[in-house]
């Protein structure tokens, strides 16, 4: 509920919505497919569109549009103001280079988890991950390490508010469980999310504590099952995990806390 009703600028609100549905999947967007994501009729879409592409954020090419550099001008200022921007990469980089895996720093953004840097390996086989890809926290690795700080009557009212549906075959999706999952990850330290989401996707996440040790972020290493077995997962890349894990929060330790948190 908004606290301030009175404030809220719904122009604004919808601008943002419609530059949300430029996930990359196409990477681009005809009017009435921007229509049926953004949930407002295509007169309003064409209008909120427009506007876009004249402020150079959105390009467009035979009545479809995509996006421009200039977005990136609207992530910079969280990506400064976190002030661990250049170590981050360096150690996530050090690790995806060294696993030849593909890696990630994960924020909870709501009921989701959000990729704020990925380091991506070339090579053919490996998970090509993206910066702004949302998770539900529920069937993720990444998810569920943000989620570990949690006690068990805060995650039962995070998971009411989610929608908990079966993506593949493995998903773990009933309350029950899941609460019993959370607390093997307490125990454990790491969580691992073993074709829940995608089929033929691997991922072992921890979290990234703070100053306070608080959960901040989750970082994770994703694997392709035909490559990597779970018991690899499981030792030589939790360690290699956990001891990148240690370095970033030696990071955060270095740099001041935001005013008014994270």
């Amino acid at each position: 509920m908004r606290t301030e009703p009175e404030l809220f600028v719904r122009s604004l609100e919808r601008g943002l919505r419609v530059l949300r549905c430029f996930d990359g999947n196409p990477a681009d967007l005809g009017l009435s497919e921007v229509a049926e994501r953004s949930g407002m009729p295509p007169a309003a879409a064409r209008r909120y569109l427009h506007t876009l592409a004249e402020l150079g954020y959105l390009g467009s090419r035979d009545r479809r549009y995509f996006p421009l550099p200039r977005l990136l001008e609207l992530a910079y200022p969280y990506f400064a103001g976190s002030g661990v921007t250049r170590a981050v990469e360096a150690e996530l980089g050090t690790l995806a280079t060294g696993l030849r895996a593909s890696c990630a720093l994960t924020v909870l953004d709501g009921h989701d988890a959000m990729n704020v840097f990925c380091v991506n390996e070339p090579e053919g086989l490996s998970i090509q991950l993206r910066v702004g890809r949302r998770l539900p926290t529920y069937c993720t690795a990444m998810g569920r390490a943000l989620l570990c700080g949690h006690t068990d009557d805060e995650l039962r009212g995070h998971f009411a508010d989610s929608e908990l549906v079966a993506h593949t075959e493995h998903t773990v999706h009933e309350v029950a469980d899941l609460l019993e999952v959370m607390r093997g990850i307490r125990e454990d330290g790491y969580a691992v999310g073993n074709q829940e989401y995608e089929i033929g996707v691997r991922t072992i996440a921890m979290p990234v504590r703070d100053h306070a040790g608080a959960v901040a972020f989750a970082a994770s290493v994703s694997t392709p099952t035909a490559v990597v077995p779970e018991q690899r997962l499981r030792t030589e890349i939790r360690d290699r995990l956990a001891t990148t894990v240690a370095r970033i929060e030696t990071h955060l330790r270095l740099v001041p806390p935001r005013a008014g948190g994270r």
